[in-house]
């Protein structure tokens, strides 16, 4: 049997931090979460409705609540219908958004594109799945990025790619409050868990190396 390297094995603490996270806190504050991919938002979409359906039985995190004022259920009735349109009701995009889960990714049409920009800056979904395709060019309400992995494709992210993941959170306009969480297992004598740690270090000493030079 293969065995799953370490982002795989990690993606139900992934998806379960992110329910939490963006649940009400004390306060009834709630707040946007993005899960920003580098590749394979499919497998994600896929691994998260798998994690849903196994965690059925039990209470989950209330990360999404159904609009009630007309012009937000409005949008988010349009939305519903454009993406059953665009995808059917048995796609992934489609059974994630009727849980309030967006996922967004680089073949997402582009009324469709828009339709879910409205409903995350209307914060009527607080919990997105995407690749950087949804970041370009769009400021968007996220207070926390969670980022699962850093690698793109065969190679690992560049410190640009890294500082463009980082600065999706806390946008200008949208509150003070910023944090981007790179997830990574507890320390092992595995090579893919060893190698993730080492390339984070990488990063975030070249990141601390740019700010003092500046």
């Amino acid at each position: 049997m293969k065995k799953e390297g370490v982002e795989k094995r990690l993606r139900p603490y992934l998806f379960w931090a992110a329910m939490h996270l963006a649940a009400p806190d004390e306060k009834g504050q709630r707040r946007a979460v993005l899960i920003s991919v580098t590749q394979y938002p499919g497998g994600y979409a896929e691994d998260f409705l798998n994690i849903l359906k196994i965690c059925s039985q039990i209470e989950i995190p209330s990360f999404f609540q159904e609009p009630i004022e007309p012009e937000k259920l409005e949008i988010w009735q349009k939305c519903l219908r454009s993406c059953e349109d665009y995808f059917g009701t048995k796609s992934r995009e489609y059974k994630l958004l009727e849980k309030g889960i967006i996922v967004h990714h680089g073949k997402m049409p582009g009324l469709m594109a828009r339709l879910l920009i409205d409903v995350i800056d209307k914060k009527i979904v607080h919990l997105v799945l995407a690749t950087s395709t949804l970041s370009e060019g769009v400021n968007l309400p996220f207070e926390t990025v969670l980022i699962p992995s850093l690698r793109r494709g065969t190679g690992e992210l560049n410190i640009r790619e890294f500082g463009n993941l980082v600065g999706r959170s806390g946008r200008p306009g949208f509150g003070t409050e910023r944090r981007s969480l790179v997830l990574l297992s507890n320390p092992s004598t595995d090579w893919s868990d060893k190698e993730a740690r080492k390339r984070y270090l990488s990063l975030i000493g070249e990141l601390e190396n740019q700010n003092t030079g500046n």
